[in-house]
């Protein structure tokens, strides 16, 4: 594998980690959403059943002041208690269809549709005997018993839905902080899991490219310093530090031969200098020979 792979592939495993990272955190983000949206539809739903607690009470308001309207004893007039009787029946309805739009779960859905027909019931009964009380006070007393009893009859099948509605909150609450958590751990382990996968083949890579670089530069340092006896091992792998170490290999066995061939040659040299110098010694010789022989000739007496 060559350097300039092994760097492709750290860079590709770092746009990967980066990926699944960002890949991680969008899903994180969808559950958290989820989650988000979750509460605050418990939350509406919350509110809005506590508006028509409110109403509740509202509307048996409303009756006792038309029972003092009709008995005189109230500053409103009738058109004001009729207006707010409307106000508030039309008010209580409308969060009851508000909740319902809302996505809810079965049983949630069940209860609110359970508490419908009491709370016509009880509206009914309302504006029955607010009519009857701005009209005869004393013929409404006898009906505030039958108000009485619808208005208990909601009040306990609105507290059971209350319950039902801060469990569905606290369950919400509980699934938005477990999704926050699980977000974080996710996360968090991607990243944890990343950074080893980075760093163990940010070691492999600087490992794989530093250790054969440098084994070269020592052996250059080796064969500058003129030491071309050192058995240099070659690499198998086929990336450019190899080659390089192959090279210098090369170098060195060529340089070894080239050595040998000088030495041959300086020694084949001296050899021929060693003959010249023997033949020069015996021509000297000989010549020395040659003027003794001629001196001697020449001294001799002629007869």
């Amino acid at each position: 594998m060559t350097i300039k792979l092994r760097l492709m592939l750290l860079i590709a495993t770092g746009l990967l980690t980066a990926l699944i990272m960002s890949l991680a955190g969008y899903l994180g983000n969808n559950r958290m959403g989820d989650a988000v949206h979750a509460n605050e539809v418990s939350m509406t739903v919350l509110r809005n059943h506590m508006e028509a607690d409110m109403m509740h009470d509202a509307l048996r308001a409303d009756v006792l002041s038309a029972l003092l309207v009709g008995l005189g004893k109230s500053t409103s007039s009738k058109a004001e208690v009729n207006s707010s009787l409307r106000e508030h029946a039309e008010h209580f309805r409308q969060v009851l269809a508000d909740n319902l739009k809302l996505p809810l779960d079965d049983s949630l859905k069940a209860s609110l549709e359970k508490i419908r027909p009491s709370l016509d019931n009880y509206i009914a009964a309302g504006e029955r005997i607010v009519a009857l009380a701005l009209e005869n006070p004393e013929a409404a007393r006898g009906e505030l018993q039958t108000f009485n009893t619808a208005f208990n009859q909601l009040e306990e099948e609105m507290a059971a839905l209350s319950e039902l509605i801060e469990d569905q909150t606290q369950q919400t609450g509980l699934g938005t902080r477990q999704a926050l958590s699980n977000a974080n751990v996710t996360l968090g382990a991607v990243l944890l899991v990343s950074l080893l996968l980075l760093l163990a083949q940010g070691r492999w890579v600087i490992l794989s490219i530093m250790g054969p670089i440098q084994t070269a530069s020592r052996i250059a340092a080796s064969i500058a310093r003129g030491n071309l006896s050192e058995a240099i091992v070659e690499p198998k792998r086929k990336d450019e530090a190899s080659a390089l170490i192959r090279s210098l290999a090369t170098m060195q066995r060529d340089l070894r031969g080239m050595i040998e061939v000088v030495r041959s040659n300086a020694q084949g040299v001296n050899g021929m200098s060693e003959q010249l110098s023997q033949g020069c010694h015996e021509v000297a010789d000989s010549s020395q020979q040659q003027s003794a022989a001629a001196s001697t000739m020449a001294a001799a007496p002629v007869k």
